[in-house]
């Protein structure tokens, strides 16, 4: 019998030399014996392929009665999911945009569909939606979907550390967006170019960066663009280890955004972080509260779970950590790297600061083990030293408090009547 597992592995051919949608199966890659994730896999390549034939044939080009035909096959095939399966109703309604053959429908109905498969762990997926909707853009002339699907496809480069082609991308979404007059997209690529020079180490370009969308915002009147300078000046203030600083921009920015906007959650998480460390226990917790009631994306979603773990760690509730860690188990999706590896990170910080010692061994062990295989190496570095402090001694392993400014505690006060109005209402 063929011993499969000594065969050589062959490395992925690039995109140029494969079939239409082939990076919508990628995802498989190492994971081919999962089921479920091949379902998904094969279900995007369906629903991908109507848009690649609009694309090759013109959206006028292929006959109604075959165009219909094949979104409707596309549909039956969608029957394989629960009825209230979330990538059952985005992919439905993905295919009626598509079917009305609208050029900005089609364009953005696509981007859609690739947001959703990055927030469901499924990288290639995205990035194959992000290249088409690109193609779409560029084709006719949508130069608001140019630029997001540039700014999509540099995100994937960025966690692949590719710096140099996620720069580029960015560049060319600054400039089109400026050149349309279209301030809060140019504001997004000065601030995804501020994220890649933070992720570098180069906090000094980073503040540059956002110096230049407060000094726009400033000039214009325009609060969208001081509030993403703000938030982006609250999470170099965290990076840089000054979280009263990250309190103020934070809260600042989060006065400016709508309740709507999943910005505003990303910046409610790392105010949480703040807080936390801070001392600010109860505020921390609204903010993850928050995040965990309304965030559209789950990665978010899952990350405040696993940060009210942490707190509840810090402040010494074990029950809590506990019963917390027995519903993370229960429900995060480990079939995606990034996510196992960031709520085994968390438990294992959550678990060793209430003593459950062997549980923390535990999850610092998988945390490293799956940042390694998916070359996360932040998460990868935190996991190690967290491992290590837990094996020179648990006492070693404390949570680092300052004490907070009268400032701060008046913000954590503002957050907690903010978690106690929003979370009410859900």
């Amino acid at each position: 019998m063929a011993r499969y597992d000594r065969i050589a592995r062959l490395d992925a051919p690039a995109r140029d030399h494969t079939f239409p949608g082939w990076l919508t199966l990628r995802d498989l890659e190492g994971r081919e014996r999962e089921p479920e994730l091949g379902r998904r896999a094969r279900l995007r390549f369906l629903a991908l392929r109507p848009v690649r034939r609009l694309l090759l044939r013109g959206l006028d080009g292929p006959a109604s009665e075959s165009f219909d035909r094949q979104i409707e096959a596309v549909r039956e095939e969608l029957g394989q999911l629960p009825s209230r399966d979330p990538e059952r109703q985005r992919l439905s309604e993905y295919l009626k945009e598509i079917g009305g053959r609208t050029p900005r429908g089609v364009a953005r109905a696509t981007l859609d569909v690739g947001a959703a498969a990055e927030s469901d762990g499924h990288p290639f997926a995205a990035e194959e939606f992000y290249r088409t909707g690109l193609e779409l853009a560029e084709a006719h002339g949508l130069a608001a979907e140019r630029v997001l699907a540039l700014r999509h496809l540099a995100r994937r480069h960025r966690e692949r550390r590719e710096w140099d082609e996620a720069e580029a991308l960015l560049r060319e979404a600054a400039e089109l967006a400026g050149a349309e007059k279209d301030a809060p997209a140019w504001a997004e690529a000065i601030d995804d170019l501020a994220i890649i020079r933070q992720r570098q180490g180069d906090l000094d370009g980073a503040r540059q960066a956002l110096e230049r969308i407060a000094e726009r915002g400033a000039q214009e009147h325009d609060d969208r663009l001081i509030a993403r300078a703000a938030a982006g000046r609250c999470r170099l203030a965290l990076a840089d280890g000054n979280p009263e600083r990250a309190v103020e921009d934070g809260w600042n920015a989060i006065r400016l955004m709508p309740p709507s906007s999943e910005e505003r959650n990303t910046v409610l998480l790392d105010m949480g972080a703040a807080l936390r460390g801070l001392g600010q226990h109860e505020a921390a917790l609204s903010a993850y509260r928050i995040v965990a009631r309304w965030a559209a994306w789950p990665e978010h979603r899952v990350e405040a779970r696993v940060e009210q773990a942490v707190v509840a760690a810090q402040a010494g509730d074990a029950d809590a950590v506990r019963s917390l860690r027995a519903e993370l188990l229960d429900k995060a999706d480990r079939t995606d790297p990034r996510m196992a590896s960031l709520v085994d990170l968390g438990l294992g910080r959550a678990t060793l600061l209430v003593g459950d010692v062997d549980d923390a061994r535990d999850h610092l062990r998988r945390a490293i083990a799956t940042a390694r295989d998916a070359d996360l190496d932040d998460t990868l570095g935190r996991a190690e030293d967290l491992l290590t402090a837990l094996e020179s001694g648990p006492d070693t392993v404390v949570a680092k408090v300052r004490p907070a400014s009268d400032a701060v505690r008046a913000v954590a006060t503002r957050v907690v009547e903010l978690g106690e109005e929003l979370v009410s209402a859900g």
